[in-house]
């Protein structure tokens, strides 16, 4: 018994640990991988198994304070310890997890539905965003023009282009987000943290909605994020979107009518012209 002590403390240490890396990895965004939540629910199960065969050999120990022992119970919890034993150290065998306690980390690369580009002038305007989106320079670009210009559309274009693109991959991660007027930080940290498969608490605050999306871009190294239709400008910082740079090699793409957000926001601007009378 006492070998199924020692045993059963192991395997308390090793849970705790596990529980503490699941911890870990969920305010950087992640979750438990299937193979953890079902060992950690084994190791719940062993546990009560361990005590109850403990418990069981107490009340034997104890009972007629040992003169008249039960012979056959004893065997019978001996054997039963033996086999504990052998199950609790397959279960701290298998607690390792080396290659990780989370799930993968989900590819956003789903294409958008979207039109052609058409026209000279909108085709120009396309290879520009698309140079300095792959270029080093601009780490913040800005797409303007007035509604209904082709802003979107080109965007979108670009969108799938580079995310259904095979080799080179230019980035790790695609994150498209429609802005909209009525969006204010909490409701873009929200919209984000969907697209990156984030699981956000009822009562998590600014802050730790944007830590947790910070972490969770960070994990994914090179990401290209696309605000779309933005009527105000919001300090990346405070959403918990990482600041790109020539650096860490990221890109954030925003489409607005109103270029003058952009400033604050430090993003160069290209602007979506109308169509000539003769395309």
């Amino acid at each position: 018994m006492e070998t199924l002590e020692s045993k059963r403390r192991t395997l308390i240490a090793t849970n705790n640990d596990i529980k503490r890396r699941v911890e870990f990895a969920k305010l950087q965004g992640g979750s438990a991988s299937n193979q953890v939540t079902h060992w950690l629910q084994e190791v719940e199960s062993m546990e009560r198994k361990v005590s109850d065969t403990q418990r069981d050999f107490e009340q034997q120990k104890n009972c007629w304070k040992g003169f008249f022992p039960n012979y056959y119970r004893r065997r019978k919890i001996s054997k039963k310890s033996s086999i504990l034993i052998g199950q609790v150290d397959e279960l701290i065998t298998n607690g390792k997890f080396e290659n990780g306690v989370t799930e993968p980390l989900p590819l956003v690369t789903n294409a958008l539905p979207t039109m052609p580009i058409v026209g000279k002038t909108a085709e120009l305007t396309r290879q520009e965003i698309w140079n300095y989106i792959l270029g080093t320079e601009k780490p913040i670009i800005g797409v303007h023009g007035m509604g209904g210009v082709g802003k979107t559309t080109i965007m979108r274009n670009i969108h799938n282009d580079l995310s259904q693109q095979s080799e080179p991959k230019h980035f790790d991660c695609f994150i498209w987000i429609t802005v909209s007027n009525d969006v204010d930080v909490n409701k873009l940290q929200r919209k984000i943290a969907k697209e990156l498969k984030i699981d956000m608490e009822e009562d998590d605050d600014e802050n730790d909605r944007a830590r947790k999306i910070f972490n969770a871009l960070k994990r994914r190294k090179k990401f290209l994020l696309i605000l779309d239709d933005m009527w105000k400008q919001f300090d990346l910082v405070e959403v918990g979107i990482p600041i790109p740079s020539e650096e860490n090699g990221c890109k954030v793409v925003l489409t607005t009518r109103d270029k003058g957000i952009f400033g604050p926001m430090q993003a160069h601007a290209i602007e979506v012209r109308v169509l000539s009378e003769d395309e």
